[in-house]
């Protein structure tokens, strides 16, 4: 039988994702509805859209600690939500010393958001080493097709 491999160097990282609804359900799972991948369209502009979710997680290894870190949402250059994380020893000691990492998600929603360009999402974390992370971004383009249905 194989070993599992010994982990080289693991670094932070940061994802998200964007949906039209995250629900927390039994056993603290998550469940995403409508999940948007790396694009979301909108029959017109101006447009509102009734509500959508960014989640954001940060996962850092045992070796990369931080104390406070800050995730940022924007619309193109433009702060639209904000979250300041704390860490504590605790939080720290609850994970292995080695190979370990510690994951926090972030929700952000956002209801009757308008829309008035095609833009994007994006999204930074900087934490208190100065080190800037980004995740995967949305664009959000505009299809007239979209207002009538497609025939495809």
């Amino acid at each position: 039988m194989m070993s599992i491999p010994a982990i080289t160097k693991a670094n932070r990282f940061v994802s998200a994702i964007y949906c039209d609804d995250v629900r927390v359900e039994v056993s603290n799972k998550l469940s995403f509805i409508g999940i948007y991948r790396q694009t979301l369209i909108v029959p017109s502009l101006p447009a509102k859209l009734l509500k959508l979710c960014v989640v954001v997680e940060v996962v850092c290894p045992s070796e990369q600690r931080y104390q406070s870190a800050e995730v940022g949402v924007y619309k193109d250059e433009d702060l639209i939500g904000f979250m300041r994380l704390q860490t504590d020893e605790s939080m720290w000691r609850s994970i292995p010393a080695e190979g370990g990492f510690l994951a926090t998600s972030v929700p952000f929603v956002f209801e009757n958001a308008p829309v008035e360009n095609p833009g994007h999402l994006r999204i930074r974390v900087t934490f208190d080493d100065g080190q800037i992370l980004p995740a995967p971004s949305l664009s959000i383009g505009v299809d007239p097709q979209y207002a009538h249905g497609s025939s495809d």
